[in-house]
């Protein structure tokens, strides 16, 4: 087991832990793009990488939770900023390295959490990982990328699925 699986299942151990706190004190994330009358499924089953992604049973708690995660994420993206000092006209550019590490780990643990909802393990993330470097090269290389020009067609060609190894 690589580094990386190793901190995807510590987080699943977290999440499963934190979610069930959740669940029975009666809390969720906002169901109204998919009906009130969703089921709640068990935290369990939300992280069981044996369960079809889209299996409408838990599909609609993936995306919901996918969504909480994400703004999670993005505040932690906005507290890493705040604390490393954004205003470049300020006399205080000091920062403090240590909290900015730790807003990192704060960021990770969001994004494995994402991973975790989407079915990615370790293979998934060097493969899919691996393939976009090369499409963010190709863009880079061709001397013409920019806001202007960018769309995501290249990213189409990124396979996020296992091709079977027999085939």
């Amino acid at each position: 087991m690589g580094i990386l699986q190793e901190l995807l299942d510590i987080q699943k151990g977290l999440n499963i832990d934190i979610l069930t706190k959740v669940y029975e004190a009666g809390d969720r994330p906002d169901y109204t793009s998919f009906g009130e009358d969703q089921p709640r499924i068990p935290v369990e089953e939300l992280f069981d990488s044996k369960m079809p992604i889209m299996n409408m049973k838990t599909f609609s708690d993936r995306a919901a939770w996918s969504r909480v995660y994400a703004q999670a994420l993005q505040n932690e993206v906005v507290e890493f900023i705040e604390a490393a000092g954004f205003k470049f006209w300020s006399k205080d550019l000091e920062c403090d390295v240590q909290n900015l590490k730790v807003e990192v780990i704060d960021m990770l643990h969001f994004w494995l959490s994402l991973c975790l909802l989407l079915r990615m393990d370790e293979e998934d993330i060097v493969n899919i990982y691996k393939q976009k470097v090369l499409i963010n090269k190709e863009r880079s290389d061709s001397g013409n990328y920019s806001r202007d020009t960018k769309t995501e067609d290249d990213n189409k060609s990124i396979q996020t699925e296992r091709q079977d190894e027999n085939s």
